[in-house]
Formats: C-alpha cells, structure tokens, sequence
C-alpha cells in the first residue's frame, strides 16, 4: 500500500538494524528513517521530523531542578550545605544498596556442606 523499501544496515548486539524508505502519500516526497535499538527509537535520517521526542521532556525536567536549585543556594549558604548533605546520604545508600546486590550475587563459600556423617562434601 505504500511501498516501503526495507535495508538491513548493521546490527547492533545482535539486533538488525533496519533502514526505511517510502513516500510521503501527500507531496511524494522520500522519507528515510533507520531503527536505534541502543534507545529503543527511531532515528529520522531524510524527509521528515520528529513531532514528539520522549529525552526532550525529561531533559527539561533536570534542568528547571538544577536552576531551582542553583536559585535556592545562591544567596542562602545554610540551604547549600543542606542540599550536600542530602546528595551524601543519598550516595551512600546507593553505595549499600550496589554492596547488598554485591554480596546477594557472590555464592557464600564460608559454608560448606556436609554429609551424613559429618564430613565435608566440597565448596
């Protein structure tokens, strides 16, 4: 129905990674555009423009915190240390939370098993 040309560019871990072609049903003109699986997106490389990109939102986002935040500390030295306190405690329960995953991953060798009459088995 709209006669989509399909390339297969790359992969990416294993992934193809697809390239497509068709016309644009009102004007006739090309539209090109590959997948990105890294992002789980498209790219448009030709012919056409994104109406909605999805990082856009959640980069605006970040950056009205961190000038509210630069706002905040700029007169105010209390609310400055206040606010590196709380970037401290939060990385260190980053930290203990990777180091609770770390030891749930690592098999524990201070046990070792026994057998019916109480002999070691091995690891």
């Amino acid at each position: 129905m709209f006669g989509i040309l399909i390339g297969i560019l790359q992969t990416y871990l294993g992934i193809q990674i697809f390239r497509f072609y068709f016309k644009c049903t009102r004007c006739s003109a090309e539209i090109a555009f590959k997948t990105d699986p890294q992002n789980s997106d498209y790219v448009v490389e030709s012919g056409a423009s994104r109406n909605f990109e999805p990082w856009r939102e959640e980069d605006e986002a970040v950056e009205k915190e961190k000038k509210k935040r630069a706002a905040e500390e700029m007169g105010d030295a209390m609310k400055s240390l206040e606010n590196r306190a709380v970037d401290s405690k939060r990385d260190m329960d980053i930290l203990a939370a990777l180091e609770e995953m770390r030891s749930m991953k690592v098999p524990d060798t201070s046990t070792a098993r026994r057998d019916d009459d109480g002999a070691e088995c091995g690891p």
